[in-house]
């Protein structure tokens, strides 16, 4: 596994250099490095140096962690070194959000928090702010044997009542929730059935009293969105970096 860095913050973008690439840098090389920045980009001893988060390979959590201390370790030699060549401190930073969860002693001058910001995390201290909810646009009686959505994708095994939840995968909700996934309705858990459609999507609602209208959690209090994240084997990023533009934003200060 390569890390990436972006050694200056400026816009440089044509040129990248793996941690273990600046680290072999003799010092007449880094010192044309630096030169080649300050006459081109202008960047000075002023610039803040940049590094993407610290990350894990797909291994055993002590070798995830011996991982990430070597690319720490790494850049903290990178980084002595150009300020040895400018003459002066650059502020650094290295951790992003689960950086700063789990090598607090390598803060640093800053940290990235990204997505901790979301609470999204399964550090007990964090809690979850964002939720996306809909409604209850229709509720509809279905007769055993009948289907769900195209495919047909479900078959009633009984005579069952059905909500249809007016938002789909061209909202950024993933098809894979299809017939796994669930949200809540006045704090109960109600199965999605069927295939996820374009706009909209069904729930079994058998079980349930509830009325056209009614708000529809398909993460928030009830379900966090590790935990849905999970269940479609993902990461929590996605799920949120997919919620295009056709969802209204509403933002609270409570």
């Amino acid at each position: 596994m390569i890390m990436f860095c972006s050694i200056i913050q400026a816009p440089m973008r044509s040129k990248y250099y793996s941690l273990g690439e600046l680290s072999k840098l003799t010092v007449v090389e880094a010192a044309d490095l630096s030169k080649q920045l300050e006459e081109k980009w202008g960047v000075t001893a002023a610039t803040p140096v940049a590094a993407a988060p610290v990350g894990a390979s797909a291994a055993p959590e002590e070798e995830k962690s011996e991982f990430t201390l070597n690319q720490i370790a790494k850049f903290k030699t990178i980084s002595k070194n150009f300020e040895l060549l400018y003459g002066a401190k650059i502020d650094k930073h290295i951790l992003n959000s689960n950086g700063v969860l789990n090598f607090a002693n390598h803060q640093m001058d800053v940290v990235r928090l990204g997505i901790g910001l979301y609470g999204s995390s399964t550090d007990k201290n964090l809690k979850q702010i964002s939720q996306l909810s809909s409604v209850v646009t229709q509720i509809r009686d279905v007769v055993k044997g009948e289907s769900v959505g195209y495919g047909p994708s479900f078959v009633a095994p009984e005579n069952m009542k059905i909500g249809i939840i007016p938002i789909g995968y061209a909202d950024g909700l993933n098809r894979k929730f299809s017939s796994i996934g669930s949200v809540y309705i006045n704090k109960k858990e109600c199965k999605i059935i069927g295939n996820i459609s374009m706009d909209s999507f069904a729930v079994d609602t058998s079980n349930i009293t509830i009325h056209e209208g009614e708000t529809v959690e398909i993460f928030g209090n009830n379900l966090c969105v590790n935990e849905i994240a999970k269940k479609i084997n993902t990461i929590p990023y996605e799920i949120y970096s997919t919620l295009n533009r056709r969802i209204k934003r509403v933002y609270s200060d409570s």
